[in-house]
């Protein structure tokens, strides 16, 4: 036979419910360290929003340059790269959208048979450009009439964003760099870039 051993249930203290929080001096605290620190920080990260804004529109705008010297060498003939209102016919303002086309009948605008092989957004409101007006064109060799920079600068005119897309004469496309360490980039001609 077995014997079956009965417990008596252990008694257990009541257990104590724990609040975790902060004290008022502690968020008083936080909250400055965190205000001292956004103080430090804020220019900063204004200034790294300005030069991304800045790169992604000069990378924009060298990516449909070489796309169309690349064109133009492989198609063996003219191509031209113009900004444009309405995706059809070229304007002046680089700050509107850029479209490719090969203008077989020179008059600046795709009609008849032409095509754009490629076009861009416009630039952000809170960029300009200079530099250059009208069309750019690429003979069948991959090279230009002459050697142009296209300066894009934030409207703060601060040159220390400034960048430029420097198109050799014989064609080369390239992105300015600040070669001598004064802190603002230079143009094709290697003058510094300005902002007006």
């Amino acid at each position: 036979m077995k014997l079956i051993r009965l417990h008596k249930p252990s008694k257990t203290p009541i257990q104590q419910r724990i609040v975790y929080g902060l004290t008022l001096l502690e968020l008083m605290i936080t909250i400055a360290i965190a205000a001292i620190l956004l103080t430090a920080v804020g220019p900063n990260i204004q200034s790294i929003l300005v030069t991304n804004q800045v790169a992604g529109s000069i990378n924009n705008v060298s990516s449909i340059i070489r796309f169309a010297r690349n064109r133009a060498i492989n198609e063996q003939t003219e191509v031209t790269v113009c900004p444009s209102s309405d995706f059809s016919n070229c304007a002046t303002n680089w700050a509107l959208p850029k479209i490719v086309f090969i203008d077989t009948d020179n008059n600046g605008q795709i009609n008849g048979i032409e095509a754009r092989l490629a076009s861009t957004e416009p630039l952000p409101e809170t960029l300009s450009v200079s530099g250059i007006n009208g069309t750019l064109i690429f003979d069948d060799d991959g090279s230009t009439r002459d050697a142009r920079s296209i300066t894009i600068c934030h409207n703060n005119n601060d040159t220390r964003f400034a960048r430029a897309v420097l198109i050799a004469q014989f064609g080369r496309v390239s992105i300015s760099a600040d070669s001598n360490g004064d802190g603002v980039a230079e143009d094709v001609t290697g003058a510094a870039l300005t902002c007006s």
